[in-house]
């Protein structure tokens, strides 16, 4: 049960984060509450009580004119001042009342035990710090009004500083208990605040896994909007992964079942074949097929990572003149075996924010459709240029072209031209344009060389 407990508090909790908020500026308004009183109300209801007392004193004596009744009139408000201090808790000696009593023609008349014998302050009305025989007194002094009599009712400051901390403490104590049922208050009213908390996680966890739909809580309230909305993009965005995913996995099979198709058929043939001739064109015709599914495979993985990383992109510099060097030189030995030119025109390295990984994938897939469409004996043309704000990267042939009535739909998913004998998935230019739109750029279809065949331009922002 402890162990359990203990474990519980060491989870973090918004509402004991929230009640530790409220306990710490609580006691600290309660602190503050408790010095004020101690130094500032105290200090002046105890000025305003020796005030009172030495006037109080002079009215009881003034009217005496013989010294047995004055000392007796002190002495009777002494005792009163000192039961009064015994009922307050304080301790004897603290207690005990330090009065002086003078006569103008006579000098002192009267003092208390505790009193010192040197006057404390002067003979003007008032309340004071004095220091007398090498004590600190706070001496108030009430004075006749024709100025004969007065008397000086006196506080040790060290018995004062002591008195202020025993009636502050017993404030304290007061305070504290009013805190402690605050910190209850506190308690509760915070744990019902967060209960639309609660309320959203019993509607999530009621949820079936399956069911992608906005979260829609019964009541709206500004502080849980955000976590809603949050929560709401997040489900989107899974809905539309998922959705991607489906349709990725519906075109692969589609896709895939033609190849695997002629893999099959040319497996056959081959294994039937009689002649050497016959097996060499089966096996010829069976790579082929493994070629193309091969492609196929590769162009529809690079399809689903464009996919599911195009709201995180991981950028970095690059160096396109690099970069298309080297994609040129991997592919060039391909060319020259097809019958085909490739050209490369270049310009001062440039660096460029952007997925090196994508980029590549990007330069293979428009070269691959030259390779593959343009036809033998054409003109490849890479290059690398700048308009404007934009760098541009164009692949432009002088082949056969498409007709201008099939170049919008070239940007489209698995889409062939009709008639266009040559191997192809359809998606090269899908994934090219995949990548500028990830890349904050564009994907323009137009003529190649000479007013002949395709130019495929993909600029980026430079």
């Amino acid at each position: 049960m402890i162990a359990r407990l203990i474990k519980a508090l060491r989870r973090p909790s918004l509402l004991r984060r929230l009640i530790l908020i409220l306990v710490v500026a609580g006691g600290l308004v309660a602190l503050k509450l408790a010095l004020f009183l101690v130094w500032t109300v105290q200090k002046r209801d105890m000025d305003n009580m020796n005030i009172l007392v030495a006037r109080g004193l002079l009215a009881v004596i003034q009217d005496e004119a013989e010294p047995e009744r004055l000392v007796a009139g002190v002495q009777r408000i002494q005792a009163i001042d000192e039961a009064m201090g015994l009922e307050l808790g304080l301790n004897p000696e603290m207690a005990k009342a330090a009065y002086q009593v003078f006569r103008r023609d006579q000098g002192m008349i009267y003092r208390t035990p505790k009193a010192p014998h040197t006057q404390m302050g002067n003979s003007l009305p008032g309340l004071g710090t004095v220091r007398v025989e090498g004590v600190d007194w706070r001496v108030a002094t009430a004075v006749t009004p024709d100025g004969q009599l007065w008397v000086h009712a006196g506080m040790r400051e060290a018995d004062r500083r002591t008195l202020l901390w025993f009636l502050g403490g017993a404030n304290f104590l007061l305070i504290a208990l009013g805190f402690l049922g605050a910190c209850i208050f506190f308690a509760l009213a915070a744990h019902r605040g967060l209960r639309p908390l609660a309320q959203l996680a019993e509607l999530v966890k009621r949820r079936h896994p399956g069911d992608l739909n906005p979260v829609i809580p019964h009541t709206s309230y500004v502080e849980t909007a955000p976590l809603v909305e949050a929560l709401n993009r997040l489900l989107a965005e899974t809905r539309e992964l998922l959705d991607i995913q489906c349709h990725f996995i519906a075109d692969a099979a589609h896709e895939l079942r033609t190849p695997l198709a002629v893999v099959s058929a040319q497996a056959h043939v081959l294994g039937a074949a009689r002649t050497q001739e016959e097996r060499a064109l089966a096996l010829k015709d069976l790579q082929e097929g493994l070629d193309r599914g091969a492609l196929l495979i590769r162009q529809l993985l690079t399809v689903a990572r464009l996919d599911t990383q195009a709201r995180r992109p991981q950028f970095e510099p690059i160096e396109l003149n690099a970069l298309l060097q080297g994609v040129a030189s991997g592919m060039a030995p391909r060319f020259l075996q097809a019958g085909l030119d490739l050209a490369y025109f270049g310009r001062e390295p440039v660096t460029l924010s952007g997925d090196a990984v994508s980029l590549r994938s990007a330069l293979e897939n428009l070269l691959e459709n030259a390779l593959k469409y343009a036809g033998a004996g054409s003109q490849v043309d890479l290059r690398l240029f700048s308009e404007g704000n934009e760098v541009c990267i164009q692949v432009a042939d002088n082949g056969q072209g498409v007709s201008p009535e099939h170049l919008p739909h070239l940007l489209e998913r698995f889409y062939r031209v009709p008639g266009n004998t040559a191997t192809g998935s359809g998606l090269g230019l899908a994934i090219v344009q995949r990548v500028a739109e990830e890349h904050g750029g564009r994907l323009l279809l137009g003529a190649g060389l000479e007013e002949r065949g395709l130019g495929v331009t993909l600029r980026l922002l430079g």
